[in-house]
């Protein structure tokens, strides 16, 4: 397990992918080490045994953060449905998950339902007061709403918490 953290940080998940397993199938008990490997299999795009292995985690011990993972893989399938539910049970586990108010926020986005995306960023932002990307993808969807001045105030904002977001700068470049 260790050294598949290694491998993982390092870059190679085909072998923290065959290092996690090791680990499983010595303690097939361990929620943490399905959603290691869950996370290295959604890095190299083979979802579905990511989206089974954070499952299988959550049946262990279910954990906010395995659910999050969870719908951060199914956002990533374009299963924005299922994505905003696991989000919604992070939340439900963790009322001050940021993490998961923003990335469900991402999913309401990314059906178009800015409203809702707004006001996840906004509890994100409540929470974290200097998440940086939550200011910025609240932003923009202020800018799809067309309310151009929330939107400029909150790249600005992103940019003074974290002057590197390069997104923040085109976005309010865009919004000018």
């Amino acid at each position: 397990y260790l050294r598949g953290l290694i491998f993982h940080a390092r870059g190679d998940r085909n072998r923290a992918i065959a290092d996690y397993t090791q680990a499983i199938e010595y303690k097939p008990k361990i929620a943490e080490y399905y959603n290691c490997r869950g996370a290295a299999e959604d890095e190299t795009g083979r979802f579905e045994q990511a989206v089974e292995d954070y499952g299988r985690a959550i049946n262990i011990q279910p954990e906010a953060k395995f659910y999050n993972n969870r719908g951060n893989t199914y956002g990533h399938m374009g299963n924005y449905t299922r994505a905003i539910a696991d989000y919604t049970q992070a939340i439900a586990l963790d009322a001050e998950y940021a993490d998961a108010y923003h990335y469900r926020g991402l999913s309401y986005d990314s059906i178009g339902d800015y409203a809702r995306a707004i006001a996840d960023y906004t509890r994100a932002i409540q929470i974290q007061p200097d998440y940086a990307d939550a200011y910025n993808d609240r932003g923009i969807a202020y800018y799809n709403l067309e309310q151009i001045d929330q939107a400029i105030a909150d790249y600005t904002q992103a940019i003074k918490i974290d002057p590197e977001l390069q997104g923040a700068y085109n976005n309010r470049g865009n919004a000018y």
